[in-house]
């Protein structure tokens, strides 16, 4: 399960290396680490709605575990695949979440993607992450709340990536 969810977050991702498609991810923990996940890939004005179909069947025929835990659709040129049921953090390899002395802290860590530089300035993945609590500090300036928002771009993605987040 732990790379499943992993594999299937990496293909939809690699859309977005199409340029056509901006994809996007929204995990809502609790206090225990549970957490809601919802997954969604934009298409772009010029990809035709019969395209993004293709694609939307593809993943459900490669990865049939999509349509036992994901509640999946698609609306016009978007795709989208929300989590059935909460899943645990520790059943995904890349994120940490642990609460130490009455402070939620939150980590993810991402692999490289490309082995150079790539300049581009376009979305890879729009990352938002919802604590149980009021975030006090994050690696990205996109916080309001208990909520936290990374954007990272093309030219991000030939080295790790780290995302954090802690509560107060």
């Amino acid at each position: 399960m732990k790379k499943s969810s992993l594999i299937i977050l990496l293909l939809i991702t690699a859309l977005t290396l199409t340029s056509c498609y901006e994809t996007g991810v929204k995990m809502d923990f609790d206090s225990d680490g549970e957490m809601d996940l919802k997954i969604n890939v934009e298409g772009d004005e010029d990809i035709a709605s019969d395209d993004v179909n293709m694609v939307y069947w593809q993943l459900l025929t490669a990865f049939p575990e999509i349509d036992i835990n994901y509640h999946s659709y698609k609306e016009d040129r978007d795709l989208k695949f929300e989590r059935l049921k909460s899943i645990s953090h520790e059943k995904i390899d890349h994120i940490t979440f642990e609460k130490k002395n009455g402070r939620y802290e939150f980590e993810m860590e991402l692999p490289p993607i490309y082995s150079e530089l790539d300049e581009s300035d376009d979305l890879f993945l729009n990352v938002i992450v919802t604590l149980p609590g009021e975030i006090d500090t994050a690696n990205t300036i996109n916080v309001e709340g208990n909520q936290s928002e990374w954007d990272l771009r093309i030219r991000d993605i030939h080295q790790s990536i780290k995302l954090e987040a802690v509560t107060e």
